[in-house]
C-alpha cells in the first residue's frame, strides 16, 4: 500500500511536472493524507557525496521528524527529488509517543470514572452524625465510654464514637444547634510518613482523589526521623481536599498549621447547616 501511494504521487510528479510537496513525501511514511500533514522546521544538508533534508511532520495530533538523502551530493534536480523519495523516512517524536500514551490512559480513567456513580458525601465521621443535637452527639460519645466536655459552641469527646483504627481526639462544632464540623485529630507514636500515607491511601479509596492538594517533601526531610523533625519544624506541611455538590468538605493536613499547634494529622469534615441529607435521598 505504501508503495502506491508513492506511485501514485512519483506519476503525479510526472503529470503535472512539478515535485512532490514535503507534505506529499511524508504522507506515505505516516499513514496521512498530504491535505492532513503540517510541515515545519524544513532544512537542507549539503555534502561531498549526498545531500538531504529534515523536517519536522504533524498530523492528528502526532509529530514526527523526516529526512531525506539525495546521493546526487548536490542541489536536487526534478529527477534527484523524485527518486530520492525512496529514502524517505519518518519516525514519530518520543514526546509525541509519550504524551499520546497519557492521553490514552487519561481516556481510560475518566471512562472508567464515568461509569461509576460519584462517591457520596460523607454524613459524618468518627462514630458522629452531620445535624445531630448537642445532646444527642454527647449522647453518642459518652456511649462508646469517651469523655464529653462542651466549650461555647464546640464540643470534645476524649475519643472517636465508633472505631478508627488509631488513637484521636474528636472536636465538634454546632451551627445552629446542630453537629456540622467534626475536626479529628491523631498523633502518630512513630511512624509518621507511613500513617499519613495510609491514611490519604484510605480517604482515595472511599471518596475518591482529592480535588486539591499542596505541599511537598524535600529531599532532606524524607528519611522516617527527619520526616518528624520536619514536621515540627514546619520545614513540612501538607494538606488535601474533597469537595462535595452539596457544600460538604473534607480536608487532610499533615504538620503544624502555626507555632502553637503540635505536629498532628488532622481530618476536618464539614457540612454547611440546612444541606439535605444525601444519605435519605
Amino acid at each position: 500500500m505504501v508503495w502506491l501511494v508513492r506511485f501514485g504521487y512519483l506519476a503525479l510528479a510526472f503529470t503535472c511536472g512539478c515535485t512532490p510537496s514535503t507534505a506529499a513525501k511524508s504522507a506515505g511514511e505516516i499513514g496521512c493524507t498530504p491535505q492532513d500533514i503540517s510541515i515545519s522546521q524544513e532544512e537542507t544538508h549539503f555534502g561531498l557525496i549526498q545531500s538531504g533534508k529534515t523536517w519536522v511532520a504533524e498530523c492528528q495530533g502526532r509529530t514526527y521528524v523526516c529526512s531525506q538523502v539525495n546521493r546526487a551530493g548536490r542541489d536536487e534536480s526534478l529527477l534527484d527529488e523524485l527518486f530520492a523519495s525512496d529514502q524517505v523516512s519518518c519516525h514519530e517524536a518520543l514526546d509525541s509517543v509519550e504524551a499520546e500514551r497519557d492521553r490514552r490512559a487519561e481516556e481510560a480513567a475518566a471512562a472508567e470514572r464515568a461509569g461509576r456513580p460519584p462517591p457520596m458525601a460523607p454524613v459524618g465521621a468518627a462514630g458522629f452524625v452531620f445535624g445531630e443535637t448537642r445532646e444527642a452527639t454527647a449522647q453518642r460519645c459518652e456511649a462508646a465510654g469517651q469523655t464529653w466536655v462542651s466549650d461555647g459552641p464546640q464540643g470534645r469527646c476524649s475519643g472517636p464514637a465508633a472505631s478508627l483504627g488509631i488513637a484521636a481526639s474528636v472536636e465538634l462544632e454546632f451551627c445552629e444547634a446542630r453537629a456540622c464540623s467534626i475536626r479529628i485529630e491523631h498523633v502518630p507514636r512513630s511512624n509518621w510518613s507511613e500513617s499519613s500515607v495510609s491514611l490519604k491511601a484510605n480517604l482515595q479509596t472511599k471518596y475518591g482523589p482529592a480535588q486539591e492538594s499542596s505541599g511537598s517533601v524535600p529531599e532532606g526531610c524524607r528519611s522516617e526521623r527527619a520526616f518528624a523533625h520536619c514536621l515540627e519544624s514546619r520545614q513540612v506541611r501538607l494538606s488535601y481536599t474533597w469537595r462535595w455538590a452539596g457544600g460538604e468538605s473534607l480536608d487532610m493536613s499533615v504538620g503544624k498549621s502555626d507555632d502553637r499547634d503540635s505536629a498532628a494529622i488532622r481530618l476536618v469534615y464539614r457540612r454547611p447547616a440546612g444541606a439535605a441529607n444525601a444519605s435519605s435521598l
